[in-house]
């Protein structure tokens, strides 16, 4: 694997159960695709019952290896923000532990957002949440992720350390359809610079998961020299739901919040009529911030 580096880092701090400052190797993939996904009960079910037979038969013939926790979360939220050709590489890893990716292909380029001054959601690209069936132990995990396309962030501090507020990234769930039976098993996310420090948690911030899921990490700056890493450059999660996330329909949308200068994020509230992935932010000081959604798209459907 050509990012094992970076995601043996990775595992070391899923194994951590609160936030953590670490170091690793990190580099910047190509522009991930945006858009949201439809997840179909139907469409799940019958992934999951294709999926359990061909997991059974690797078991069978010896092509499974023994499950790993926190190596296949590690690979899940370093396929959340990289190339396309690093994410085949990382869905074929997954699933030799018994993890399948839905729908990988079908994309879409466009973002819904609500941007202000400074440095604005042209500046960062969105990963599509992603959704896959775990056969070796029949759960479901929900990943999102996305990263700086530009150096812009640098407007936004005057000085090594915060920038504003805490960031805020997640997934939330619109159209719903199916009865909510379903409990989040562990979530895991982190942020990281370009370079090899990241912020860690396991810990969800935001979200009770039936309406989507949130995190909250504390970017800021760190200077060597001349040069200043941005700590908050990329940023990965993920949220494990038991089996019965199978029957539950919806549209998943990822968003992202940046804060700096004096804003603040107080609340996010999720299931909200007639908002960007049904997010509610509550904001001080939200001129100094901007919030990205992913594209409302379905998709993998009839």
């Amino acid at each position: 694997m050509k990012k094992i580096s970076l995601i043996l880092a990775v595992t070391m701090f899923l194994i951590l159960p609160t936030t953590k400052v670490c170091a690793m190797d990190s580099n910047v993939g190509s522009d991930n695709t945006d858009g949201s996904i439809y997840m179909s009960a139907e469409e799940k079910m019958n992934f999951k019952s294709t999926n359990d037979q061909k997991f059974q038969n690797d078991m069978i013939e010896g092509r499974a290896k023994e499950y790993n926790k926190d190596y296949v979360e590690s690979l899940m939220l370093e396929a959340a923000i990289e190339s396309t050709e690093n994410i085949t590489d990382i869905y074929s890893e997954l699933e030799t532990y018994g993890c399948y990716v839905m729908n990988p292909i079908e994309t879409d380029n466009n973002k819904s957002i609500k941007s202000f001054a400074s440095s604005d959601s042209s500046d960062v690209s969105l990963s599509t949440p992603t959704v896959y069936y775990n056969a070796y132990n029949n759960t479901w995990t929900v990943t999102c992720g996305g990263y700086w396309k530009t150096t812009n962030w640098q407007k936004d501090f005057l000085t090594t350390g915060n920038v504003g507020g805490q960031d805020g990234f997640g997934v939330g769930f619109t159209n719903t359809s199916g009865s909510y039976k379903s409990a989040v098993v562990s979530c895991s996310a982190f942020i990281t610079d370009d370079k090899g420090t990241y912020v860690s948690t396991s810990n969800r911030s935001d979200g009770d998961g039936s309406k989507g899921f949130g995190f909250r990490l504390q970017d800021y700056v760190r200077t060597t020299g001349l040069y200043n890493y941005y700590i908050g450059y990329k940023w990965s999660g993920l949220c494990n739901y038991d089996t019965w996330f199978g029957n539950y329909s919806g549209i998943a949308t990822a968003y992202y919040i940046h804060t700096y200068k004096s804003a603040s994020i107080s609340s996010v509230s999720f299931g909200v009529d007639g908002k960007n992935a049904g997010i509610n932010a509550s904001i001080s000081n939200e001129s100094n911030s901007f919030q990205c959604f992913s594209n409302d798209k379905k998709f993998g459907v009839q």
